[in-house]
């Protein structure tokens, strides 16, 4: 999510996918989260491509970029990544 916020799509979409591999529970919100990302740099090709899977949230999301809407989802605050951080590191712990 970094590289996205730098305005580094090219290197983030290869990072994103690694990371959606190994996301586990989190996936669907990490795809949200990602495809955010990618929809505010203008790329909603790559976006509707991180967006696939059964969850409803999912196909809710791949309309709105379709209709050229962000699907939400975006960690844009410092505590929010921060905690996503720490969730993380529970669900590895647990």
């Amino acid at each position: 999510l970094m590289l996205l916020r730098l305005r580094r799509p090219e290197e983030a979409e290869p990072v994103a996918r690694r990371a959606l591999g190994a996301a586990g529970p989190r996936e669907t919100r990490l795809r949200l989260a990602f495809a955010d990302g990618f929809m505010r740099l203008r790329q909603p090709e790559t976006a509707l491509s991180l967006l696939q899977g059964n969850d409803p949230a999912l196909a809710e999301a791949r309309q709105l970029v379709r209709s050229g809407r962000s699907p939400g989802g975006g960690i844009d605050e410092a505590p929010e990544a921060f905690s996503e951080l720490l969730l993380a590191l529970a669900l590895d712990l647990n």
